[in-house]
C-alpha cells in the first residue's frame, strides 16, 4: 500500500512538471507582439519617408517655381525703371504744372503791359517761364518756375522806344505742343526750349532740338498762326 501512494505521488509530481515544461514552451512561442512592434517601427518609417516625399515634391516642380519668381521679379524691376524715366519730347509738357497762359496771367497781375515775348527754358534742371511785357514807357520780364509760378526773378526798366507793333496776345497763337509736336515731326530729338515773338511782324515759334535726327542740334522756325515751317536750321 506504501508502495502505491509513491507511485501516486510520483506520477503527479512527474505530471506538473511536464505541464510546467509544456508552459515555458508556450511562453517562448508567443512572438507575436514583438513582430508587431517591428511591423509598426517599419509602418512608421515609411509614413515618415511618404511625409518627407510629400514635403519635398518634384524638384522639376521647384525649378518651374524658381523661375517663375524671377520672372516675376524681372518684370517689376522693369516697371520701376520705366516709372522712373523722365518724361521727354512732347510729354513733358504735360508734366510742367501750368500752362502758358497762365504764366501770362500771372505776369499781367504784376506788371500793367502787353506781352511781347514768351519762353520756355529750363535752368538748373527746372523748366522755367520767361515773360516779358511792355507798355509805353517800361518794359518788365520775370522768370517763374513752371511747376507753381513761383517767382524767380523780375525786373522793371524805363523804356520810351517801345513799338506797339512787337505786342500780342497769347491767343493769337497756336498752342505750344503744337508747335514742338510739329518741329519734332520734321526733325526729331528732345525738346530744349522754345520762344514765341514776333519777328518783322510776324508771329513765330522758334523750336530749338537737341540730339536730333538732323544732327546734334536743330532750330525749326514755325508760323504760330498757321502752324506751317518756315525754316529748318541744323
Amino acid at each position: 500500500m506504501k508502495k502505491h501512494k509513491y507511485t501516486l505521488a510520483t506520477l503527479v509530481l512527474s505530471t506538473g512538471l511536464v505541464l510546467g515544461a509544456c508552459g515555458d514552451v508556450g511562453e517562448d512561442e508567443v512572438v507575436a507582439p514583438e513582430e508587431d512592434d517591428a511591423v509598426e517601427e517599419s509602418g512608421t518609417t515609411e509614413e515618415a519617408e511618404t511625409a518627407d516625399d510629400g514635403e519635398d515634391g518634384d524638384p522639376a516642380d521647384d525649378i518651374v517655381e524658381d523661375e517663375e519668381e524671377s520672372a516675376e521679379d524681372t518684370d517689376g524691376e522693369a516697371e520701376e525703371d520705366s516709372g522712373s524715366d523722365e518724361p521727354t519730347g512732347v510729354a513733358v509738357l504735360d508734366q510742367l504744372g501750368s500752362t502758358p497762359e497762365e504764366a501770362v496771367s500771372a505776369a499781367q497781375e504784376n506788371f500793367d503791359g502787353d506781352l511781347v515775348e514768351l519762353k520756355l527754358d529750363q535752368e538748373d534742371g527746372e523748366w522755367v517761364y520767361e515773360v516779358k511785357l511792355e507798355n509805353d514807357s517800361e518794359d518788365y520780364e520775370v522768370k517763374m518756375l513752371t511747376e507753381d509760378l513761383s517767382i524767380l526773378e523780375e525786373e522793371t526798366e524805363a523804356d520810351d522806344d517801345n513799338d506797339p507793333d512787337d505786342r500780342f496776345a497769347y491767343e493769337d497763337a497756336i498752342p505750344h505742343d503744337e508747335a514742338v509736336s510739329t518741329a519734332m515731326d520734321e526733325a526729331g530729338g528732345e525738346l530744349e526750349e522754345w520762344t514765341l515773338e514776333k519777328d518783322d511782324g510776324q508771329l513765330e515759334y522758334d523750336v530749338e532740338l537737341n540730339s536730333t535726327d538732323l544732327g546734334d542740334d536743330a532750330e525749326v522756325k514755325i508760323n504760330a498762326e498757321s502752324g506751317e515751317i518756315i525754316e529748318v536750321d541744323d
